[in-house]
Formats: C-alpha cells, sequence, structure tokens
C-alpha cells in the first residue's frame, strides 16, 4: 500500500478516467441489454397463454 502524497502523477489520473468511463460504457450496454430482455419476456408473456393468468 502506498502513501497518499501531494504528488500526483498524471498518467495514474489518465488512467483512472479510462477505467472509469470503460465501466460506465459497460453499465450503460448492461443496461440496455436488460431492458430489452424484460421488453422481450413481457412480450412473450403477454403473447402466449400465461399460466399466471389463471392463479
Amino acid at each position: 500500500m502506498r502513501r497518499a502524497n501531494m504528488h500526483v502523477d498524471p498518467f495514474e489520473c489518465v488512467e483512472g478516467l479510462l477505467i472509469e468511463t470503460k465501466i460506465q460504457q459497460l453499465l450503460k450496454r448492461l443496461q440496455s441489454s436488460a431492458i430489452h430482455v424484460l421488453v422481450n419476456m413481457h412480450l412473450v408473456l403477454s403473447h402466449h397463454q400465461s399460466p399466471f393468468r389463471y392463479l
């Protein structure tokens, strides 16, 4: 573990930002695909006679 010093390495900052944006992009992709899956499931369930309708 390194001690927190006042000198900030600019390369570390850039790397951190790159990682952050990559994570945000991944999250956005996951979000949109999850929404896509939910919509598809809803369409499939409403299309077919759902067994839950009779419960």
